[in-house]
């Protein structure tokens, strides 16, 4: 059997896979994406290899690896200093009938951790693994490498969202009795059975690189413009500033008959109006 390599990024049908570099608009998870500003942005690697069976031309062997880093200011030195990045990695070996969700291993047994603080629960891992069971999914018949919970994982407030992760997709886990569902192994499956979800969607919006460093530029553009205009609107106001210093009486005048003029027209208007119709009157 001979083997060959598929160009990164394009499945054996010739078409191609998401971008390589993506921007990931992160939206607060209970207003979304439609309600205030972004709360995060991630940067997006993604890498697709494959090598085809020349035999038959099928896949042989694939991965996928997505790969997020955190896009933070300079001045922001206190989350710079926790981990801000990771990966989600999945392969499928031809040879095992056999595709992982979870590591680069179709053997043995894995999970996934996202490395994002504040940011869990805004269903960044959901999307990551949704990408991989979309993936995943070309293969139909391919056993899903076992997912492993572990209860050290299960922290308040982390058991529920991590367990969810996963069923989202339709695994289903054998959870160990004693510990209240803070430990368990999945069920063997299919990757047939997989179910991808969009409720990502909701407040995580994908954008192209170009678009998201286009709108980088225009923002400051809009930015520089805003400051121009201000800047212009102080020098303006520290003029009448010296001009009521040096000559208070006119600037007082000027300042009335400019504020006041259409009124004082109407007022002037209507009194040569009544003068005249008085005047007409008395004769």
């Amino acid at each position: 059997m001979s083997l060959s390599l598929l160009e990164p990024g394009c499945h054996a049908d010739g078409t191609r896979s998401k971008p390589r570099l993506q921007v990931l608009e992160i939206y607060d998870r209970e207003s979304g994406k439609d309600v205030g500003d972004p709360i995060a942005h991630l940067l997006l690697q993604r890498e697709e290899t494959s090598r085809l069976d020349e035999d038959d031309g099928s896949i042989f062997e694939a991965t996928i690896s997505l790969r997020y880093q955190r896009i933070l200011g300079k001045s922001d030195h206190r989350r710079r200093s926790h981990a801000q990045a990771g990966s989600f990695v999945g392969v499928y070996k031809k040879l095992h009938g056999r595709v992982s969700l979870t590591s680069g291993e179709v053997y043995g047994r894995g999970g996934v951790f996202l490395n994002l603080d504040e940011l869990d629960g805004h269903r960044i891992a959901t999307y990551m693994m949704n990408e991989i069971v979309t993936w995943a999914k070309q293969w139909p018949e391919a056993e899903v490498k076992t997912v492993t919970l572990n209860a050290s994982d299960a922290w308040s407030g982390n058991k529920q969202r991590r367990n969810r992760l996963y069923e989202q997709f339709n695994i289903v886990f054998d959870y160990d009795p004693h510990s209240d569902h803070g430990a368990g192994q999945s069920r063997s499956m299919h990757a047939g059975a997989l179910t991808p979800v969009d409720t990502w969607k909701r407040n995580i919006v994908e954008l192209p690189v170009f678009d998201y460093f286009a709108g980088l530029v225009q923002r400051h553009a809009d930015t520089a413009s805003d400051l121009e205009a201000r800047n212009k609107a102080v020098q303006d106001a520290w003029s009448l500033y010296d001009e009521a210093r040096e000559r208070p009486i006119r600037w007082a005048v000027t300042t009335l008959v400019s504020r006041y003029w259409q009124r004082l027209t109407a007022f002037t208007f209507a009194g040569l109006l009544f003068f005249g119709l008085w005047e007409k009157l008395r004769f």
